[in-house]
Parts: structure tokens; C-alpha cells; sequence
């Protein structure tokens, strides 16, 4: 429903508002993720300045857990029991 794109919308804002604060402020820490194979590392044009190497002690992959649409209109305070279409 449009409440919840609405809600959407504003939630990515902030999440976008928030990412741009971490690299204003010097967070640039290599956090990728990985799933099933894929790992967007395997396309990125920034590789060697990156230098993510998952061999070298401390760098892991984050593991993206699947979400139900529940889930996500929870998480952006959507309305209880309603779902994303």
C-alpha cells in the first residue's frame, strides 16, 4: 500500500543519510557480503584500493540472511501484519 512505500522511501533515506555521515566521518572499513556464490566483490572496480581479501586474517564476508516481506515492513515500521507488494 502507499503508507508503506511512503514508509519505504524513508527508511532507504535515512539508511543513505546515515552511510554518507560513517564516510564523512572516516568510517571506510570493507564490509561486503556474500551470497550462495555470489559476492559483489567478484565485479567491483575498486579492488586495489580495497584490498578485501578473504585469506587475510579478520576479513569475512557478512552473510545475508533472506527476509520475509513481514520482516521488512517491520523493520521499516510498517503497519503490523501487512505486507510489501
Amino acid at each position: 500500500n502507499t503508507s508503506n512505500f511512503s514508509k519505504l522511501i524513508e527508511y532507504v533515506r535515512n539508511k543513505a543519510d546515515k552511510m554518507c555521515v560513517e564516510i564523512i566521518d572516516g568510517n571506510i572499513s570493507q564490509n561486503p557480503y556474500k551470497k550462495a556464490q555470489y559476492a559483489p566483490c567478484n565485479y567491483c572496480d575498486y579492488k586495489g584500493i580495497c584490498m578485501f581479501d578473504e585469506k587475510q586474517s579478520g576479513n569475512k564476508y557478512r552473510k545475508l540472511s533472506k527476509l520475509m516481506p513481514q520482516d521488512i515492513t517491520k523493520e521499516i515500521g510498517g503497519e503490523a501484519g501487512s505486507e510489501m507488494d
